[in-house]
């Protein structure tokens, strides 16, 4: 019996550690994308085996790029990877002309060029979304293929597996039929995720690559709430009226996300934190106003009122 039968049945049986052992215990020259798709299956098995223990989400890490023809070269993207990124990724003997599979710090790299579009429009869903590309939804809704892009691997931190999802994809903006980026509930432009990306190169977290900031205007003000932090196992940020510009919103919330994430950050409810001019906000924790799933609330506390001088 080949590794492969019997990690079908180990999958069969809901036996998922034990594909996953066995995969750790298997020279990496060994491995195959059959291989490879079986363990990332047992990784999401456990997964949901202990979401009720762990955010949901966590250490999920993927993003898709999305191509007008259902086709790439990959090796231009190896070079790219080589290049930009110094990470070394090369084919084997056995691996399909629309697969390419890695390893690089303990993070299985997984890239695939699927030959059909985001189902159920969702990427132009996702496109109508991005307030810095206007012309997002037009573009991308005649994308008719995609690279998928995973990166896997429990012995990797979440901080160093987003980075490597991030320089894979900003390798893979270099196709000529690339689009755009399908990532974090939003579709970014590849100029834009690329120049991004480049701050990974200056020993900076690529918050802006990993969490995308969305907006609520509303009679008392602006809100505004993060798309990504569950990836690294921490609740989205809601900051509630914390500013009357946009910027001033995503300012503060920007900071605090990059603060969460830089120093694994871990909020409890009734914190007090302040930004920058000093001004304070009350943390709490609760249902999302702008998500179903539990978050951190940021609210301004009003400035203290001062008796004036008799």
């Amino acid at each position: 019996m080949t590794l492969l039968q019997q990690c079908r049945i180990w999958y069969k049986n809901k036996e998922f550690q034990r594909i996953v052992n066995a995969m750790e215990a298997l020279p990496f020259e060994n491995w195959t994308p059959a291989l490879a798709g079986m363990l990332e299956k047992a990784r999401n098995g456990l997964k949901e085996e202990m979401e009720k223990d762990v955010l949901e989400g966590t250490g999920l890490f993927t993003g898709q790029i999305l191509l007008s023809e259902p086709r790439w070269d990959k090796q231009k993207l190896i070079r790219r990877l080589g290049s930009e990124w110094g990470l070394k990724a090369r084919e084997r003997p056995n691996q399909q002309s629309d697969s390419l599979l890695f390893f690089v710090r303990n993070t299985i790299l997984s890239v695939c060029l699927i030959s059909s579009p985001v189902p159920d429009g969702q990427a132009e869903h996702a496109a109508a979304s991005n307030y810095l590309w206007p012309e997002a939804e037009e573009r991308i809704r005649t994308h008719t293929a995609r690279i998928f892009v995973g990166a896997m691997g429990d012995d990797a931190s979440l901080l160093d597996r987003g980075r490597l999802l991030v320089e894979v994809l900003a390798s893979c903006c270099d196709q000529e039929n690339a689009l755009g980026v399908f990532v974090n509930g939003t579709v970014y432009e590849t100029r834009l995720y690329e120049t991004l990306a480049k701050l990974i190169l200056l020993n900076r977290l690529p918050v802006d690559n990993w969490i995308w900031f969305s907006f609520f205007h509303d009679a008392g003000g602006v809100s505004c709430y993060t798309r990504g932090m569950r990836a690294f196992g921490k609740e989205e940020l809601e900051a509630i009226h914390c500013g009357e510009k946009s910027s001033e919103a995503r300012e503060l919330v920007f900071r605090i996300a990059a603060h969460v994430l830089q120093n694994n950050i871990v909020f409890h409810g009734g914190e007090v934190i302040h930004d920058a001019d000093g001004r304070r906000y009350a943390v709490s924790r609760g249902e999302g106003i702008f998500s179903q799933q539990e978050t951190i609330r940021i609210f301004r506390i009003p400035d203290e009122q001062t008796s004036p001088d008799e």
